[in-house]
């Protein structure tokens, strides 16, 4: 049965369909509880049914889901959050460990500094009282705190702002489903003392100030704005890409590149796999160090959901080379959206989690479908040539068909150019990635290096924005659409599965070995 043959995708399916009815069917935390241990002892009763026993089972994955998001949005009874309406007209001042990168902008003519406190003590007219939860510091000014240091601030704190003119995000619910309900204004002059360093995960701490010095380096040899979007190719970090430019991108469906996600973390492993070869290590003990190398990346970018998703997948893959076993990639897609959504279920209604577990499975549903029409491919002498192509439009076709409609839901944006513009983009952000590394890990080792490999990053970055450029002034590149509701959302999905469930058992192209041969690449 298709239930025993990938339960990780069944168990995935029903767990976030709990997550989302939390969200929409108001039930107590204790009725969940006792529900979802009668449904389990149901599935149990009727084991010998199995087909009962099944769809018991599955409820209970249902009723757990909504039992956990209930737990993890029940604040402590010490939270922050039960007294910041004391303190919207007064100073707020607090003590806590920075929990984040400092994140350090121009703003007007000076600079502001934006990172995640999580608060230990807050100062009450009763004295200093321990206190949890984390709120969100903007600081108008350029300040020395980095990640882990223990600090005491004060401020104004307000409800966050909702600058979207798309109802369909609210920057608030963004903050709301990370834990941070709250965000505080701090001054120029207001004080900040510190109080202590090294307070927080001394594996992140490592890996912030590693990330710190990559910048340093990409700074050295690139202008601002190039050295923007390597950050972002390579470490993750978007702040420093100009408004004008980061428009092309999102104009052009393009935008994916400048997120760490499955291709960025393929590249990475591969570079790491073919550094690795040239080193007499056995094959075994190289994976290994691949996989170590890998969890270093995905702290080093922040650990998104994205790049978690792409990291699981990575190491997932990795193992079963090293066991000589072939995975299953709808298995391995479900396993990681489960870790993302048990590490916080509310990543479950998170955009980039969407969009980055809708585009990977577009891949594995629609690119076998699309490849099998170009199956025999005329034969010509530039065969070798043509192959590529075709397989690479079939790609963006697959990608572009899954997440066009979301991006229409949350952007009002719907961008055809994307299939032709990712033939270009997406080979030449590869080679920036393989360039960016070679900088960061030979020019630390031999300066020398350094002007060589920024020149070519630099030549590069301008044959891919020029490229941008061409392709957003295409005529009928890009449309903005309105009034895209869920109803049509979800039609529109419905209309592509019922395609789906037609051309995979009426025309029978749907191998699974197609999808992962591709995925073995961007994985």
């Amino acid at each position: 049965m298709i239930y025993t043959h990938r339960p990780l995708v069944w168990i995935t399916i029903f767990y976030g369909l709990g997550i989302a009815m939390s969200q929409i069917i108001p039930m107590s935390f204790a009725w969940l509880c006792f529900l979802s241990m009668l449904s389990f002892i149901m599935s149990i009763v009727v084991l010998k049914k199995s087909t009962l026993s099944v769809a018991a089972l599955l409820v209970t994955f249902i009723l757990l889901g909504a039992t956990y998001t209930q737990s993890r949005m029940m604040p402590a009874k010490n939270h922050i959050a039960g007294v910041v309406k004391f303190y919207r007209h007064q100073p707020f001042i607090v003590k806590g460990v920075i929990v984040s990168d400092v994140q350090k902008r121009n703003f007007g003519r000076g600079r502001n500094s934006t990172f995640t406190l999580r608060i230990k003590m807050l100062k009450t007219p009763y004295g200093w009282q321990e206190k949890s939860g984390e709120i969100l510091v903007n600081a108008f000014r350029d300040i020395d705190c980095v990640y882990g240091d223990y600090i005491l601030i004060e401020g104004k704190l307000h409800q966050p702002y909702n600058f979207s003119t798309n109802e369909h995000f609210s920057y608030g619910d963004y903050l709301r489903n990370k834990g941070i309900y709250s965000i505080l204004s701090v001054k120029k002059d207001a004080p900040i003392e510190i109080l202590d360093s090294h307070r927080a995960n001394f594996l992140l701490e490592g890996a912030i100030r590693f990330k710190n010095k990559l910048e340093f380096l990409l700074a050295q040899g690139l202008s601002p704005n190039e050295a923007g979007l390597m950050q972002a190719f390579l470490l993750g970090d978007r702040v420093n890409i100009s408004p004008r430019l980061r428009d092309l991108f999102v104009q052009t469906g393009t935008a994916h590149i400048l997120a760490i996600s499955g291709m960025n973390v393929g590249v990475v492993a591969a570079v790491f796999l073919i550094f690795l070869k040239i080193i007499p290590l056995p094959r075994l003990v190289q994976f290994l160090i691949t996989i170590f190398l890998l969890v270093g990346f995905c702290l080093l970018t922040g650990a998104s959901p994205s790049v978690v998703r792409a990291t699981i997948m990575a190491i997932v893959f990795l193992i079963s080379f090293m066991l000589e076993r072939e995975g299953d990639s709808l298995n391995t897609l479900s396993l990681a959206a489960l870790i993302i959504l048990l590490i916080n279920p509310l990543n479950l209604f998170d955009v980039g989690f969407q969009l980055s577990f809708v585009c990977v499975l577009s891949i594995i549903l629609f690119y076998p479908i699309f490849k099998s029409l170009f199956d025999k491919p005329p034969k010509t002498e530039h065969k070798s040539l043509l192959r590529p192509c075709i397989e690479s439009i079939c790609l963006s076709m697959a990608v572009w068909l899954g997440v066009v409609g979301l991006i229409a839901f949350y952007f009002n944006i719907v961008t055809p150019v994307t299939i032709l513009a990712n033939l270009i983009v997406v080979p030449l952000s590869s080679l920036l990635i393989i360039l960016g590394l070679s900088l960061m890990l030979v020019g630390a080792i031999f300066p020398m290096w350094i002007l060589p490999i920024s020149a070519c990053i630099k030549l590069t970055l301008n044959i891919l924005v020029g490229s941008i450029y061409l392709f957003a002034k295409i005529p009928m590149a890009y449309f903005y659409i309105k009034n895209v509701n869920l109803w049509l959302l979800a039609g529109y999905y419905i209309i592509l599965i019922s395609v789906l469930y037609f051309l995979y058992h009426k025309r029978s192209i749907f191998y699974e070995g197609d999808s992962k041969l591709y995925l073995g690449q961007i994985n």
